[in-house]
């Protein structure tokens, strides 16, 4: 009787052994939800073409633009105005040499002004499409987490039938070789970005190629997801 009692004790170690050993070394763990993958497309340029905000946000920084280019060639003629001067003084007496140095002093703030301002609007620049990117990641969280898919492929739409040489090149690169229709949630969530935008810009708002651009729209909220 002990002999069996200790056989059964051995066996009851073995066994413990192996479920410490299997749990620890990556062996049967407790069953985790299962939640079966869907893969969604998005294509994001065509999105990025035809998001109103964006429009409308190009417009103001295009604006800005030009303004700032007006600014920098009004002191370029300045500028030539003076080396124009210049040259009806003789080089070496005072007045020559006041307006050189004027005319030095002026060419480097307004290269400086330049370089400046080229800075400034490409951060601008950045500022306003990582902006959009985000709201478009907030559109595709939440439709993910409506219709259950798991994982987000980015990909750019191409026709297949077009024997451009650009776009056959751009279709043998493409990453996803074949999807369905249903998968591709572009279209989804640009009308969702594009009627959140144009209702909060105001009830008059129209597309950017239908009327001048809505009101600015200082309020812009994440798309809320888990509805």
């Amino acid at each position: 009787m002990k002999k069996l009692i200790l056989i059964a004790t051995g066996f009851v170690c073995l066994a413990g052994g192996s479920y410490f050993l299997a749990n620890t070394w990556g062996g049967p763990q407790a069953p985790a939800e299962e939640v079966p993958h869907r893969v969604g497309l998005i294509d994001v340029n065509h999105i990025f073409q035809n998001y109103e905000k964006l429009k409308h946000m190009a417009e103001e920084h295009k604006a800005d633009m030009q303004a700032e280019e007006a600014k920098l060639r009004a002191k370029a003629k300045k500028i030539q105005e003076l080396g124009e001067e210049l040259k009806s003084y003789n080089e070496g007496t005072p007045e020559f040499t006041a307006r050189e140095a004027k005319l030095t002093r002026m060419g480097s703030e307004f290269e400086t002004e330049r370089k400046m301002i080229g800075v400034d609007l490409k951060k601008k620049e950045a500022k306003m499409l990582h902006q959009v990117y985000l709201e478009v990641q907030d559109a595709v969280e939440r439709l993910c987490d409506k219709y259950k898919f798991t994982v987000v492929i980015k990909f750019n739409r191409v026709d297949l039938s077009s024997a451009d040489p650009n776009k056959v090149t751009q279709l043998m690169g493409q990453p996803v070789l074949y999807h369905r229709k249903r998968d591709d949630l572009t279209d989804a969530v640009l009308k969702y970005l594009n009627e959140k935008y144009l209702q909060s810009a105001g009830e008059e708002a129209k597309p950017v190629t239908d009327s001048k651009p809505p009101k600015k729209d200082k309020k812009v909220t994440p798309a809320q997801a888990k509805e």
